[in-house]
């Protein structure tokens, strides 16, 4: 029978004791817990990387079995949950079934963590295995595909760069799902730290790449994130599959609340305070398309009109040119003709003017595409196209009709 440990009582005996160290045996405390049947590759998990934040499976089993702070069947907070042992723990233990949460700031052990507590299924990653293994003989140029290490020749000897570029190239060629991705990446630190020169305990310094944290107008600067008592709590970044937003407010104001009650809960979500850097941009973007389709309208009306004032006007003309043996293709390509002349004059005389316009817009971002002449020939298409299709009816009407109704008009 599992003894429950009060965390209160074992405080109180260091304070008896005037805050001097106090034994206590962890693996003890957890010895009934440790014993109970269940499948031991489970608990094999603990050791799928070489992370050094992992930690005994006793420790986060006496911590979970712990009823000061929260009812048995409560939730439990992990605010440092390193490679997610306690998380873990609560999954696989058959008596402490309890919902456990993570914060972690590593992004390597968030991954670690997230490779632990999801199921996969073992069958398709033998079967994946056999594709690794397939795409790594492939000979084809793998540079790109160097792992990105700080002083990577220090690190590792060359034939290890080689084959970790080999096998980078082969994960990233799976296209699989990310549950099984994370699995492979997760794999792939390990076999990094093997193949290091280094202790396996020691992870080499990976050279993060640049992201953005200010909008594109702004350069990518010195970023560093720093965490300081006074600074600790301030601010908690939450990941949700965007379902039941309802719920997931109200618990995190609760937890807040519990946690940090001395500062008010205020939220905000991330995808609203990236679109809030470019309102301008996207009010601009619709100005610009209300404009662009009353503009397109008015043109189309107007060419219309001239269509069918110019065919009228021709009307001898094209029976005429049918008595005389002109097919309705040649009498055809003759009234359009005049119209493409015309685009195409248009169009030449827009595009140094559109470039001139775009690129000092452009100009305005740090970061931005370079224009090149396939905008510009796409664009003159499109006015092509649409010029075609409202002028086409009219034509076609005229080039097609009976040359003796045409001659008889007056």
């Amino acid at each position: 029978m599992q003894k429950w440990y009060n965390l209160k009582r074992i405080i109180k005996e260091y304070q008896i004791k005037k805050n001097k160290p106090i034994y206590f045996d962890f693996k003890k405390a957890s010895e009934s817990l440790l014993r109970e049947k269940f499948e031991k590759d489970n608990r094999n998990i603990h050791y799928i990387h070489y992370y050094p934040g992992r930690i005994y499976p006793y420790i986060p089993l006496f911590i979970l079995s712990l009823s000061d702070f929260a009812d048995l069947n409560g939730y439990v907070l992990d605010p440092f949950s390193g490679s997610g042992t306690i998380l873990l723990e609560s999954i696989i233990n058959p008596v402490l079934k309890r919902n456990a949460f993570g914060i972690e700031i590593n992004p390597i052990a968030r991954l670690i963590s997230k490779v632990k507590t999801n199921p996969i299924d073992t069958k398709k990653i033998n079967k994946l295995i056999d594709k690794i293994h397939i795409i790594y003989s492939k000979k084809t140029n793998k540079s790109y595909f160097i792992p990105e290490y700080k002083n990577i020749n220090l690190w590792f000897s060359k034939d290890a760069i080689n084959k970790l570029s080999n096998l980078k190239y082969a994960i990233e060629k799976l296209n699989e799902s990310n549950d099984y991705m994370n699995f492979f990446w997760v794999c792939f630190s390990n076999i990094v730290r093997k193949a290091s020169r280094a202790d396996p305990n020691i992870p080499p310094p990976v050279i993060l790449k640049d992201y953005y944290f200010k909008s594109l107008h702004q350069k990518i600067e010195p970023f560093a994130m720093i965490l300081g008592a006074e600074q600790a709590f301030q601010w908690v970044f939450v990941k949700t599959t965007g379902e039941s937003m309802s719920e997931v407010i109200q618990f995190a104001k609760q937890e807040w609340q519990r946690i940090n009650p001395g500062h008010p809960f205020e939220y905000t979500f991330v995808d609203k305070n990236i679109t809030l850097m470019y309102q301008s941009e996207m009010k601009l973007s619709r100005l610009f398309s209300i404009f662009t389709i009353i503009a397109i309208y008015i043109a189309c009306l107007g060419l219309f009109g001239l269509t069918s004032f110019s065919v009228l006007q021709r009307t001898k003309e094209i029976g005429i040119r049918k008595v005389v043996g002109a097919s309705t293709g040649s009498i055809l390509i003759i009234l359009l003709k005049e119209y493409i002349k015309w685009v195409i004059v248009a169009n030449i005389i827009a595009w140094p003017l559109a470039y001139y316009f775009m690129h000092r817009w452009l100009e305005g971002f740090a970061y931005h595409i370079n224009l090149n002449i396939l905008i510009f020939l796409s664009s003159g298409i499109t006015a092509l196209i649409i010029a075609l299709l409202t002028i086409s009816f009219q034509t076609y009407k005229a080039a097609s009709a009976n040359p003796i109704d045409s001659l008889r008009y007056e």
